[in-house]
């Protein structure tokens, strides 16, 4: 296994250029690169901002083929600096592009656009580099994927603001308002991906808990939207219609749709919301027993990826039974949905249970309490659910 030391040596010293920018420095440094380049301005051709969208393709295609290139090279323990090194560079580019909505502001000419557009690329280039270094640093597969998607994105973005720029040029357009705007824009959306670039996850582990955050989120709004419709039938019930409405037409009444629950649909819902509630339980506790967890054992990085693809499994399930409560209730379809939730909560504890098998130590008995608890709990639901009455029928719909 290698240290990163010995990949910073052997990309042509482009790497290392980069680290050595202090913030003082790189401005007066990078001041003089601009001058110098309009001064020569002279010299460039249209057919450059094609030379440059040429190579900012190439780049897109080696980072493509890295990350289909799943590498352990680099110990573990130097991503932190890479991922400080990749703040850095990042900070680079912004600098670059705080130059285009400086010069914006000025008599924008196309060969100082074509000059600045031109200056982004080695910086560029040093990002691609640390980011594919980053991707060899011990990274579970799900780390690996989000540094290569930001890459990829400010990639993109680059190319966009290239192709942005040679349009204008060729159109006569760089002073109007409209040129100004759409190249502002473009520019924009280049420092908005450095910027998530910026933030990629410190470690496996906290990438693993972003994304059940993420997840908790979508379910907890899923389960509000529930509980919206269990109030506003509590609300509506016995209730005059006309003083609901204020004497007007509701917009989805007007639509032809009406979300109004009926009296078998509501208790219907009431009798789910066990089973929402255990996937909002099980997102909680798996994120504490995470808490517990070092994460940097190499042989639980492949059970923290399956944790992450049962966690966004579970969430598609959460969301898709959420669907079904709304009226027209079927069902085969609330008693299908519920059950794959249940089914996919205890798929998503069953690889929480094995990252925890590998990883925690003195602790492991106390973890495991709480995954035999949540399992029995589940079990608990799942019977309360699918013997209710209410959930007892044929396909048709129920209203």
């Amino acid at each position: 296994m290698r240290r990163a030391k010995d990949y910073f040596t052997s990309t042509k010293g482009i790497v290392t250029a980069s680290f050595s920018y202090t913030t003082n420095g790189f401005k007066t440094n990078w001041s003089a690169t601009v001058m110098a380049s309009l001064a020569s301005s002279a010299e460039l051709t249209a057919t450059d901002f094609d030379d440059f969208l040429r190579k900012l393709r190439d780049a897109r295609a080696v980072i493509l083929q890295s990350k289909n290139e799943v590498v352990d090279k680099i110990e573990d323990t130097e991503f932190p600096v890479i991922r400080d090194q990749i703040a850095k560079v990042c900070a680079v580019l912004e600098h670059k592009s705080d130059a285009f909505a400086i010069v914006m502001n000025c008599s924008l000419t196309s060969e100082a656009l074509l000059s600045l557009c031109k200056d982004t690329f080695s910086p560029f280039e040093s990002l691609v580099t640390v980011c594919m270094i980053a991707g060899c640093c011990g990274c579970t597969k799900h780390l690996r994927d989000i540094i290569f998607e930001r890459i990829l994105t400010v990639n993109n973005e680059l190319i966009n603001l290239v192709g942005t720029s040679k349009s204008l040029c060729e159109q006569g357009a760089l002073l109007t308002e409209a040129g100004a705007k759409s190249l502002a824009l473009a520019n924009g959306r280049v420092t908005e991906a450095l910027k998530a670039l910026k933030k990629i996850p410190p470690t496996n582990k906290a990438s693993v808990k972003r994304e059940i955050l993420a997840s908790f989120k979508v379910v907890k709004d899923v389960c509000n939207d529930v509980h919206d419709l269990i109030k506003d039938f509590e609300q509506v019930e016995g209730a005059d219609a006309e003083k609901q409405t204020f004497g007007m037409e509701d917009d989805d009444l007007m639509m032809g749709y009406d979300d109004t629950l009926d009296a078998n649909e509501y208790n219907r819902s009431k009798a789910s919301i066990g089973v929402f509630g255990m996937g909002v339980k099980c997102l909680q506790k798996s994120t504490e027993l995470l808490n517990g967890m070092s994460c940097k054992n190499k042989h639980v990085l492949p059970k923290l990826d399956d944790i992450v693809e049962k966690n966004k499994a579970l969430t598609t399930a959460v969301n898709e039974f959420g669907v079904v409560m709304f009226p027209p209730q079927k069902i085969s379809n609330v008693r299908g949905a519920g059950r794959d939730v249940l089914n996919r909560c205890t798929e998503y504890l069953s690889s929480v249970e094995e990252a925890i098998q590998i990883e925690v130590g003195e602790n492991k008995d106390t973890a495991m309490a709480v995954i035999d608890s949540l399992v029995a709990d589940i079990e608990g639901v799942r019977n309360d659910f699918l013997v209710s009455p209410l959930l007892q029928g044929d396909d048709s719909l129920d209203n």
